[in-house]
């Protein structure tokens, strides 16, 4: 550890005469725990950047730029327009690019699927539509646990400007496609009934 602060060996020599070998494997054990934390950090990152290209297709430098600039470390995260038991609940619950788990990769899967109902002009109210929804309403209510209110409030932060929220970006043509589906499923399901 101290070799890489490139001081002399003399310099090391005297510095180890004046520790002990506790204090030593405490500094090396924290220098270590820095390193597992930055390769912590470059794993969630490329898995992001995965999750991302298996969401578009293809990832360009130009939007990785993009996406990049657009996160502003003082900017309004989707956190702060929650309290604080639900923003705990939410931060647990709600998928994440930087994870590979069974929840993001459905709701990775669904919003492929509605960007490609969006690309080729399919009907919020089709078939492939309604399935959508129901997919996405059964998913929702597992990931928030059947809290209606709350799902209804990660909704409006979602639909928020991805600068304002912090959220991945997603089209507004997506968004749209989402709720006039979901209203349509709502509608269909209630006129089974």
């Amino acid at each position: 550890m101290l070799k890489s602060l490139s001081l002399p060996l003399e310099d090391i020599q005297n510095v180890i005469d004046k520790l002990s070998f506790r204090h030593i494997l405490i500094a090396h054990y924290n220098q270590l725990q820095e390193q597992l934390t930055s390769l912590q950090g470059s794993i969630a990152n490329t898995t992001s950047l995965i999750n991302m290209i298996d969401l578009e297709g293809t990832l360009s430098w130009d939007r990785v730029s993009h996406l990049v600039q657009n996160v502003q470390p003082n900017s309004k995260q989707w956190i702060d327009y929650f309290k604080d038991d639900e923003s705990a609940f939410l931060q647990t619950a709600l998928p994440n690019l930087n994870s590979n788990d069974q929840t993001s990769q459905q709701y990775a899967s669904l919003l492929r699927r509605i960007e490609w109902c969006v690309q080729q002009s399919v009907s919020p109210e089709s078939d492939e539509g309604y399935n959508i929804a129901c997919e996405l309403i059964k998913l929702s209510h597992e990931t928030f646990n059947g809290d209606e209110e709350l799902i209804e409030k990660f909704w409006e932060v979602r639909k928020l400007p991805s600068e304002e929220s912090g959220l991945y970006p997603v089209s507004e043509e997506v968004l749209n496609f989402v709720e006039i589906s979901i209203a349509h499923a709502i509608e269909k399901g209630a006129e089974q009934k």
